[in-house]
C-alpha cells in the first residue's frame, strides 16, 4: 500500500508545480498586457509636442457609400530605416498598388519602383526598369 501513495504523492506534487509555474506565466502575460494598454492609452500627443505640428486640423468629409460592385484601390506603403531618430524624415521605398475587382473576383498588385525617375547632375532624367506587374488568379 505504500508503494502507491508515494507515487500518486509525487505525480500530485509535480502537477502542483506545473501548476504553479503556469499561474506564473499567466499572471507575468497579464502584468504586460496591462502595461501595454496603459502605455497605449497614453499614446497621443498634444499638437505642441507632435512633429506633425505645422499641419493643420480640417474637418472631414463623409466618404461615399461604397455598394460593393466598384473597384477598390489600395496603396501599400513600405518604409526604410529613416526617421528612427528625433528630427529624421522617413521616406517611402516600397509601393505597391492593390486593386480588387468584387465582382469578377481578381485582384491586381502593381508595384511602382522608387526611383521610377531620377534626375541625375550632369545626366539629366533617368528611368529605372519598368514596374512590375502581377496579376492574382482567384
Amino acid at each position: 500500500m505504500r508503494k502507491k501513495t508515494k507515487k500518486k504523492s509525487k505525480w500530485r506534487w509535480g502537477l502542483y508545480g506545473l501548476l504553479a509555474v503556469l499561474a506564473g506565466v499567466i499572471g507575468y502575460a497579464a502584468y504586460q498586457g496591462f502595461g501595454v494598454y496603459n502605455a497605449l492609452d497614453n499614446f497621443n500627443k498634444s499638437p505642441e509636442e507632435s512633429r506633425f505640428g505645422q499641419f493643420e486640423q480640417v474637418n472631414k468629409e463623409e466618404p461615399p457609400k461604397w455598394e460593393g460592385k466598384e473597384r477598390v484601390n489600395i496603396l501599400l506603403l513600405g518604409a526604410d530605416a529613416r526617421g528612427l531618430e528625433k528630427d529624421q524624415v522617413a521616406r517611402t521605398d516600397t509601393m505597391l498598388l492593390a486593386s480588387i475587382d468584387p465582382v469578377t473576383k481578381k485582384a491586381h498588385l502593381f508595384s511602382i519602383l522608387r526611383d521610377t525617375y531620377v534626375d541625375i547632375e550632369g545626366h539629366g532624367k533617368t528611368g529605372s526598369t519598368p514596374p512590375l506587374r502581377w496579376a492574382v488568379p482567384n
